[in-house]
């Protein structure tokens, strides 16, 4: 582990420049260029965080990343195997809400649950059960 050479304190090498831990020196001189920065998803503009809003109890406080493209249509990613689901043709509102149904490869269904007012609020599993709430 490298010292400080101002406080002897350890050094941080995650950082674009080495940094101690104890002072805060920088060493500018050791440029890392091949460092790459790793931002939030959350502080993704095109990127939107959205939560269970079903009724099985396995699912309550899981969330899913939704992505706003250039198209305007939501691409979901699948909360169990990480990978791109498909959008079903259908769009349906029940009431005040729209319903976007998707489907990953391996066959798990999810709707994704929008209003007019507050735009995406939610997902849901999409089983008969929960479609006949």
């Amino acid at each position: 582990m490298d010292k400080c050479t101002r406080c002897d304190g350890m050094i941080d090498n995650g950082q674009m420049y080495p940094t101690c831990i104890s002072c805060g020196y920088e060493n500018y001189e050791a440029y890392n260029p091949n460092q790459s920065i790793r931002r939030s998803s959350a502080l993704r503009a095109d990127m939107q965080i959205v939560e269970y809003l079903g009724k099985n109890d396995a699912f309550t406080g899981k969330k899913i990343n939704v992505w706003i493209r250039k198209s305007l249509m939501p691409e979901c990613y699948c909360g169990i195997f990480s990978t791109l689901m498909k959008h079903s043709r259908r769009k349906s509102k029940d009431g005040t809400e729209i319903i976007r149904p998707y489907q990953c490869h391996k066959g798990h269904r999810v709707d994704l649950i929008e209003t007019k007012q507050q735009g995406l609020t939610g997902w849901r599993t999409s089983t008969s059960k929960e479609r006949a709430r």
